[in-house]
């Protein structure tokens, strides 16, 4: 099997805004913290993770929006379905990222660099910027797309080493959780994948 993964890298913002041409700066913000801006906003200073304070601080006509998680999940489920033209195996990873599962639909629609040319192409039309990922284990596609740069893997026997250097926030986990595996020296997946061929076995 192999998986493309979208990751819909700014969807709190493009959920409620693309499309529009808007001339102000904007951002989304979540519990007075902002999580995703536009360009305008990051030509500014404003990064996710600033305080909505500091952010109308560096940028004084930034308008600041809510975060509409259903508006979120409303346009990843829109991706979802404008995806089964190229596969009936799509799956969502909340919060904002999708996957197909697409070894059979190679020979149907060109192969691999036809059909990413096409997703490309469709989502960018759509108003969504995405980072692509592809690799055969779905997890592994998810955690690859996660790290912001594209990457694709197309042999199984090139996965450990595609994925042993990244960091353990692409796991997603808590933070108790990084917490408790950097206390035991663990930084990278492949610290995690070493554990059980080493420490426990």
């Amino acid at each position: 099997m192999l998986w493309i993964s979208l990751h819909l890298s700014e969807l709190p913002l493009e959920a409620l805004l693309r499309g529009s041409l808007l001339p102000e700066a904007w951002a989304v913000a979540d519990n007075h913290r902002i999580v995703a801006c536009d360009g305008k906003a990051r030509s500014r200073g404003v990064r996710a993770g600033t305080s909505a304070s500091a952010a109308l601080a560096l940028a004084p006509q930034l308008r600041i929006c809510q975060r509409d998680a259903s508006a979120e999940t409303e346009a990843l489920l829109g991706v979802a379905a404008w995806a089964m033209q190229f596969t009936p195996n799509v799956a969502l990873d909340f919060p904002d990222a999708v996957l197909l599962e697409i070894s059979g639909s190679l020979k149907l629609f060109g192969g691999l660099a036809q059909i990413v040319g096409d997703l490309r192409e469709g989502l960018a039309a759509m108003g969504f910027t995405t980072c692509l990922a592809v690799a055969p284990p779905a997890r592994a596609a998810c955690w690859l797309v996660r790290t912001g740069k594209e990457a694709l893997v197309t042999e199984a026997a090139r996965i450990d080493e595609a994925i042993s250097a990244l960091p353990l926030a692409v796991l997603r986990c808590d933070a108790d959780t990084l917490e408790s595996l950097e206390a035991i020296g663990a930084a990278t997946v492949g610290d995690l994948l070493a554990l059980p061929r080493e420490g426990l076995a």
